[in-house]
Formats: C-alpha cells, structure tokens, sequence
C-alpha cells in the first residue's frame, strides 16, 4: 500500500504488528503492536517519536520519501 501522503504514512508506519523475535522481551510466535517496528528499541515517550517523523514535513527543504506499507510476512493457503 502507498501511503497517499507524509502523514498517511506515518499512520501506517504507527500501525504496524509483528511477531515477537529474539530482540524483544517475548518469545514464541505472539503478535504484537510494534509501531514503526521500532518496539523494543524506543527509550522514550512514544508519542514524542511520532512527532519526531511528523516534524519531518515541516522543513520545506525535506524531501520526503514516498512510503510503503509491506507485508514481508503474509503466507499463501500453502503457507508459503
């Protein structure tokens, strides 16, 4: 999915759940929020990291990426 804009895809990134994995405090295959996928490594208020990208769009000068929503995880009826 192509976020349809900055913020759009800052929603999206806000949104995501992963399995756990060895970097975070869960074992086993438990799905979880993991915003920005960044769950076990964020040290401070996560509101404030959200701004922290919103800000991003501020600067005129920014050139921002588009964004990308990917499931690198989805499986077929086949499990593949």
């Amino acid at each position: 999915i192509e976020a349809f804009d900055w913020k759009h895809g800052v929603f999206l990134a806000s949104q995501l759940k992963s399995e756990s994995t060895a970097a975070a405090e869960f074992t086993g295959k438990q799905i979880m929020h993991d915003p920005f996928a960044m769950r076990p490594f964020v040290g401070y208020n996560f509101g404030h990291y959200i701004q922290h990208w919103l800000d991003f769009e501020k600067d005129p000068d920014n050139k921002l990426p588009k964004i990308f929503h990917v499931n690198w995880f989805r499986l077929d009826e086949n499990n593949k």
